[in-house]
């Protein structure tokens, strides 16, 4: 069961993750048609652009650009960390005075 819920949890974060992209990415793009009009029309991607933001909207942006290109080593790491907590809280004592099975000598 606790595989299952590690099944969740993973899911949960990586779908978090991607949302987070994509809302970033929405609201960079807010902002270059609300500075530069005539640019936002454009097809072409807009890399030289200079956008006017505070200091944590552009760590906002900064994180939503490393997730996005970093992308499969942040789904890696989401799924073993979520079963190896999974495996780790398996192999813990239990807690209900239950003695564990002695171990061969």
């Amino acid at each position: 069961m606790r595989y299952v819920w590690a099944s969740i949890v993973a899911v949960a974060v990586i779908s978090a993750g991607f949302l987070f992209v994509r809302q970033t990415r929405a609201y960079a793009e807010k902002k270059l048609r609300e500075q530069h009009p005539l640019l936002a029309d454009a097809a072409s991607n807009h890399r030289d652009v200079g956008l006017e933001v505070s200091g944590s909207e552009m760590a906002r942006i900064n994180v939503a650009d490393v997730l996005i290109s970093f992308r499969y080593v942040f789904i890696v790491v989401v799924i073993l960390s979520c079963f190896g907590t999974a495996a780790v809280f398996g192999r813990r004592q239990p807690d209900s005075g239950q003695t564990a099975a002695p171990s061969e000598q």
